[in-house]
C-alpha cells in the first residue's frame, strides 16, 4: 500500500506466510532491495528502473524465432511498459496475490479451493476463455484434470490440454506463455493446440516445498494476448494456490488418519472380544495366553474350550498378512473352528472341514496356519494336529525341552480342498507344561536382523520357570527385549498349559 511513509507491505491474516527479508511481518515499510516472500512466491522490491529477469521464479517467456510471433509476444516491450508503470504494476500485483491468498488461504476443502482459484484467474486475466487445474494423482503420479471453467456459454465445453505444454511445464518446473501457440516451435507437435485453434496460452506449475502438486492451464482462441507480466503474476498466484492445496491435502490426510485410528480402535476391541475373556481351567491345570499384534489389529488368535466330556481343546492360529484384512479373516476362521471343535472330539475331521470351508470361500489367496490340541486333563494324554504351523513344545520335569514332531501334519488351511490331516499323540506328566505359539516368536528380529529362533526359546523354557503365567511373561519380555526399540514385525501369540505337579 502506498502511504506517506512510502510503500508498506501488510499481511492480511495469512498466518505468517508473508515475510520480508526472511522474517514474518504483519506490517513492513519497504526499502530498496527488500526480499518479499508470499508463501512460495519470491519478489524483490525496487524503485529503480531495473527490469526483472523473466527467469525469476521458474518463469520462461516464450521467444519464438518467428518475427511475427516475437512481435505479438513482445517480451522486450512488455518489460519496457512494465518499467514505465512500475509502481502501479507492483501495487496491483501485490493486491491481486494478497486477495487470492485471503480468498483461498483459510479454506481446507480441496474442491472449494480449486473452484475459488479458477474464479480468481478469470477475474485477474480478462482475456482467458478457458481454464483447467490439473493435480498429480497420488496413485499414478500423473497429471489429471480436477477443475474446469469457461468464461461463457459461447466457449466450447470441452478442452484438450496440450501434452507438449504439460510435459514442458512439469518436466522443467517452469511456467510458459505463448502469444500464438499454434505456431510456437516448442509445441509444434501438439495436435490439440492446432485442432482447437489456441492462440494465447499460459501454463504454470503449482509447486510447494519443491513438490509439484499440479499445473494451471489458461488459454484463449481470440481475445487479448498474455504478457510476461501476466506470466509472472500467474506464477505467483500458482504458488499461493499450491500452498492452499497442500494444506487441504494434509488436512484431508490427517482426518483420514484420525478416522482410520478410530476404526482400528473399534476393530481392536472387536477382535479382543472374540478371544476368550477367561480361559477355562480344568482342575489341576494352569492356563495362560496372550496375543499382541504387530499393528493395531492382526491375524493371530488363540482359543481354549472345555468340551462336554471334559476334554480341553487348545487352538493357536496365524492368518497370512496383517492389519484389518487379516483381522476380518481371523474372525471367520476362529468362529468356524470353535463351532467344529465343539461339535466333535475328532480333531482331524474338524480341521479338515474347516479347511474345505475356507477354500470354498475363495478369500483372495488368504490362508491360515493352525495348531489344534485335544487333551484329557485327567490323564494328560492328548493328540494334536498341525496345519502349516509350528509344533507344540513340551517342557518336561527338570527343565528338559522337547519339540514334538508332526509327521501327519498338513498344509495351511484355505489353500487346497480335500487335504487329510493326521493327529500325533503326546502325554503330559504332572509338573510338565505345553507351549504353543505362532511363528512371530521364532521370527522376531533384532535390530541387526538376527532371528530369535528355536534355540533361544528352548534355552528360555528350560531355565526353570514354574507356572504357566511365568513362562508366558518371561517369553514375551525376552522377545520384546531382543527386538529392541523398533518393535516386532509380526504378530506374537502364545498359549501355555501346565499340569500341576503331584502333591
Amino acid at each position: 500500500v502506498d502511504d506517506p511513509r512510502g510503500w508498506v507491505l501488510y499481511d492480511l491474516g495469512t498466518g505468517g506466510s508473508t515475510r520480508a527479508n526472511g522474517m514474518p511481518v504483519d506490517r513492513h515499510v519497504l526499502k530498496e532491495g527488500d526480499e518479499i516472500r508470499l508463501g512460495e512466491t519470491r519478489l524483490v522490491f525496487e524503485t529503480g528502473t531495473r527490469r526483472v529477469d523473466a527467469s525469476e521464479g521458474r518463469v520462461v517467456i516464450s521467444e519464438s524465432i518467428s518475427p511475427e510471433i516475437f512481435e505479438s509476444v513482445s517480451v522486450k516491450d512488455a518489460k519496457t511498459d512494465r518499467s514505465s508503470r512500475k509502481d502501479l504494476a507492483l501495487h496491483d500485483r501485490f493486491q491481486k496475490i494478497c486477495h487470492i491468498s485471503s480468498v483461498i488461504g483459510l479454506k481446507l476443502d480441496l474442491e472449494r479451493i480449486l473452484e475459488e482459484a479458477l474464479g480468481c484467474f478469470f477475474d485477474v486475466f480478462p482475456g482467458v476463455e478457458r481454464g483447467v487445474i490439473l493435480l498429480v494423482d497420488s496413485a499414478t503420479q500423473k497429471l489429471a484434470p480436477r477443475m474446469f471453467k469457461k468464461r461463457n456459454e459461447r466457449v466450447e465445453d470441452r478442452i484438450s490440454v496440450p501434452r507438449t505444454v504439460l510435459d514442458h511445464v512439469v518436466g522443467q518446473s517452469q511456467a510458459v506463455v505463448s502469444a500464438d501457440a499454434m505456431t510456437d516451435e516448442r509445441f509444434a507437435m501438439g495436435t490439440s493446440i492446432q485442432f482447437q485453434k489456441v492462440r494465447f496460452m499460459m501454463c504454470a506449475p503449482m509447486i510447494c516445498q519443491d513438490e509439484i502438486l499440479g499445473a494451471i492451464y489458461l488459454d484463449s482462441s481470440a481475445h487479448g494476448r498474455f504478457t510476461g507480466d501476466d506470466l509472472l503474476l500467474l506464477n505467483g498466484i500458482g504458488g499461493q494456490v499450491a500452498v492452499a492445496i497442500k494444506n487441504a491435502q494434509m488436512n484431508r490426510s490427517l482426518r483420514e488418519k484420525e478416522q482410520l485410528e478410530r476404526e482400528l480402535a473399534i476393530a481392536r476391541t472387536i477382535q479382543q472380544s472374540l478371544l476368550p475373556r477367561r480361559l477355562p481351567v480344568p482342575p489341576g491345570w494352569e492356563l495362560a495366553a496372550d496375543s499382541e499384534p504387530a499393528r493395531r489389529v492382526g491375524g493371530d488368535f488363540y482359543d481354549a474350550v472345555l468340551t462336554k466330556d471334559g476334554a480341553l481343546v487348545l487352538v493357536v492360529g496365524d492368518v497370512s498378512g496383517k492389519g484389518i484384512a487379516a483381522a476380518l479373516y481371523m474372525a471367520g476362521v476362529l468362529s468356524e473352528l470353535r463351532f467344529l471343535l465343539g461339535s466333535t472330539d475328532d480333531i482331524e475331521t474338524a480341521v479338515g472341514l474347516a479347511n474345505d470351508g475356507l477354500v470354498a470361500r475363495e478369500t483372495m489367496g488368504m490362508f491360515v496356519t493352525a495348531l489344534v490340541v485335544h487333551v484329557d486333563p485327567r490323564t494328560g494324554r492328548g493328540r494334536y494336529v498341525t496345519a502349516g504351523h509350528p509344533e507344540p513344545i513340551l517342557v518336561r520335569a527338570g527343565g528338559r525341552v522337547e519339540r514334538l514332531e508332526s509327521p501327519g501334519g498338513g498344509p495351511p488351511l484355505g489353500i487346497r480342498a480335500g487335504v487329510g490331516f493326521e493327529a500325533s499323540a503326546f502325554e503330559l506328566a504332572p509338573g510338565e507344561s505345553l507351549f504353543l505359539c505362532t511363528d512371530g516368536v521364532y521370527e522376531a528380529r533384532s535390530p541387526s536382523g538376527e532371528c530369535y529362533g528355536f534355540d533361544r526359546v528352548e534355552e528360555l523354557l528350560g531355565a526353570g520357570a514354574q507356572g504357566a503365567a511365568e513362562i508366558l511373561r518371561r517369553t514375551v519380555d525376552a522377545v520384546g527385549a531382543f527386538s529392541g526399540p523398533q518393535g516386532r514385525g509380526d504378530d506374537l501369540t502364545l498359549l501355555v498349559a501346565r499340569r500341576a505337579a503331584a502333591e
